[in-house]
């Protein structure tokens, strides 16, 4: 998927917000956001930036694209293998922000009960989100 230098930006500050919401970073979320910085290839200095430096979002008008960051978004949430409170609520924030349906949201939050670390399969997101398309 192809970001503009300034969603991508968005994508890592939004990822080292949530890693931070529990008051913690954890090793598996650093690791996380170097994995989406290679991704998405941003150096790695510009990301560095974003722990200290706020950014104001820029938000996709394609849904495919906001999804997709809501995606990388519940990955770090449960990377940890712990889901915080915190975590969850600053991630409803997000996924608010991004436009996407309250009920997908929640629906995806629920699964990361059930699947280990996040690790929600591509498919089952997008099925939730063509279930509660606006």
């Amino acid at each position: 998927m192809n970001f503009s230098k300034a969603e991508k930006l968005t994508i890592l500050h939004h990822l080292i917000k949530l890693a931070g919401a529990d008051g913690e970073h954890r090793d598996e979320e650093y690791e996380l956001i170097h994995r989406v910085t290679e991704q998405l290839e941003v150096e790695p200095m510009e990301m560095e930036m974003l722990f200290t430096k706020e950014i104001e979002s820029t938000i996709p008008k394609a849904e495919a694209k906001r999804i997709t960051i809501f995606f990388y978004l519940l990955l770090m949430v449960a990377v940890d293998g712990e889901i915080d409170g915190d975590e969850v609520e600053l991630l409803k924030e997000l996924g608010f922000k991004l436009a996407l349906p309250l009920e997908a949201i929640n629906t995806s939050i629920a699964l990361l009960n059930v699947y280990p670390k996040g690790n929600i399969p591509a498919n089952e997101i997008i099925r939730i989100f063509q279930i509660h398309h606006n």
